[in-house]
């Protein structure tokens, strides 16, 4: 079984001939209706993540980041060797003091959004298939309220689940992974429309695995 990190990085993996690692991804149930009105709570924003990967639609998944470019995803600490070797990226901060559910005192290698855009556009792909198991759960939302009772901030925790993903190499062949779904954390952001967005994606999995 391949442990994944971020599906991202499934998708840089797979520009370069398939490889994969641990990576996690996002939580729970149905699917949403129409654009926007999907991101006016957390839960809504996050069955959108999940809808852009099993529908593949990547107009979702950018409708879920913000407009000023400014997302950024976390690389897993047990990844992070791993990460520096392929990419040679020395691009790492420290979480906002604010949250809970990451190592405030830590630093994180990250890549940016548009990174994560077109590596999603490649995992979207016609020769890749993405089926959920079991989905993760949100285990706890920890809402961040300035002085004036603004809540601008939602840190989600999510864990378990698992899905597979299906890549077809040749009209004879095709690979097969299996991703077990570790811990993730999601900051989400009001945008100007006070509509929420995915601000910062923290992979909090353990095994850059690629048996």
């Amino acid at each position: 079984m391949v442990s994944m990190r971020h599906i991202l990085l499934v998708i840089l993996f797979l520009v370069s001939l398939l490889l994969y690692c641990d990576n996690p991804f996002l939580p729970p149930s149905g699917k949403p209706n129409h654009s926007s009105s999907r991101r006016t709570d957390p839960q809504k924003i996050i069955n959108q993540l999940v809808e852009s990967y099993v529908n593949k639609r990547i107009e979702l998944f950018i409708d879920l980041l913000p407009k000023d470019q400014s997302y950024r995803f976390y690389v897993a600490p047990s990844f992070e060797s791993m990460y520096q070797r392929k990419y040679n990226s020395s691009h790492s901060e420290r979480p906002d003091q604010f949250m809970v559910h990451v190592n405030t005192a830590q630093n994180y290698f990250y890549w940016t959004q548009k990174q994560e855009i077109e590596s999603h556009r490649k995992m979207f792909g016609d020769n890749v298939n993405i089926e959920f198991t079991t989905y993760p759960e949100i285990s706890e939302i920890n809402y961040i309220v300035e002085s004036d009772n603004d809540t601008i901030y939602a840190e989600i925790l999510t864990s378990g689940g698992e899905f597979i993903i299906t890549v077809t190499v040749s009209q004879t062949r095709a690979e097969k992974y299996t991703a077990s779904i570790e811990q993730q954390v999601f900051l989400l952001r009001k945008d100007d429309e006070g509509l929420w967005t995915i601000q910062k994606w923290y992979d909090l999995s353990s095994a850059p695995s690629l048996d």
